[in-house]
């Protein structure tokens, strides 16, 4: 989920919203894109009240927005994305770049290649000095794909592209 999405869910809770999570309840990131509250213990768990001095919802609602980037790099910092979240921000960085952007044959460098930042995927260019290190799909024989965007497609919607993102992060999440 980007930053941008995260604060204006957040901006859209209504105040029971708030009060329910006042009350003790959970705030909880579904798939990466989207807030919801929830009860008990959850491995996707923001944050609850009691970590927030506040002394009603409204108190508790501002102390949040005031903290909001932070909150939001926190839960970035120990969750990777999920396959659903990275799938669906792949899939449009792909409408805008063109699928064939990340794609090359195997042992070159693609046009763009992929990272996550905070919880969201982003592009980096040749001119990028991590350029080389980015996730991006290789082709054994990409003269032999009769489409690219079906390729393309294919790695996304399997896992592998999800895979690749996990595999130069596994330290990161796993260690």
């Amino acid at each position: 989920m980007t930053y941008n999405n995260f604060l204006n869910q957040l901006q859209q809770f209504s105040d029971s919203d708030w009060k329910a999570l006042f009350s003790g309840k959970t705030l909880e990131m579904l798939d990466d894109q989207q807030l919801r509250i929830t009860a008990g213990v959850t491995p996707f768990a923001i944050l609850k009240s009691a970590g927030f001095e506040a002394t009603d919802p409204e108190t508790l609602k501002q102390a949040v927005l005031d903290n909001v980037e932070a909150i939001y790099k926190r839960y970035y910092r120990t969750h990777p994305l999920s396959e659903a979240g990275f799938n669906y921000q792949l899939k449009q960085l792909a409408n805008k770049h063109g699928a064939q952007s990340f794609i090359t044959p195997i042992g070159k460098q693609a046009r763009y290649t992929l990272f996550v930042d905070d919880g969201e995927v982003i592009v980096e260019d040749k001119n990028s000095p991590r350029h080389k290190y980015g996730v991006f799909l290789e082709l054994l024989n990409p003269e032999l794909e009769t489409n690219p965007e079906d390729a393309f497609a294919d790695w996304v919607n399997s896992g592998k592209a999800y895979e690749d993102y996990r595999g130069m992060n596994v330290c990161r999440y796993n260690c």
